[in-house]
Formats: C-alpha cells, sequence, structure tokens
C-alpha cells in the first residue's frame, strides 16, 4: 500500500514559502480580532 503523504507523479509541486516567526505572530493577532468582531456581530450584547 502507498503511503498517504506521496503525491502522485501528475500532481505539482506545492511552492515552499517560508515564513518569519514573526509574521506568523502578527497574522494570528490579525485573525484573533477579525474573531472577536465576528463574534461581537453575532452576539451583539
Amino acid at each position: 500500500m502507498a503511503r498517504k503523504n506521496q503525491k502522485a507523479p501528475w500532481e505539482p509541486e506545492e511552492e515552499i514559502i517560508w515564513v518569519s516567526k514573526t509574521e506568523l505572530k502578527q497574522d494570528m493577532e490579525e485573525l484573533q480580532k477579525l474573531g472577536e468582531e465576528l463574534v461581537a456581530l453575532k452576539h451583539p450584547y
């Protein structure tokens, strides 16, 4: 049986994009803020 993480020969290789820890943290904080805003819209009390 083939391993699940192996790609078929016809599938294109995915480009690896390296991201700094600082950028990851900034994205996480922005997503957290967006999530809080969405909750506030859903439950306005």
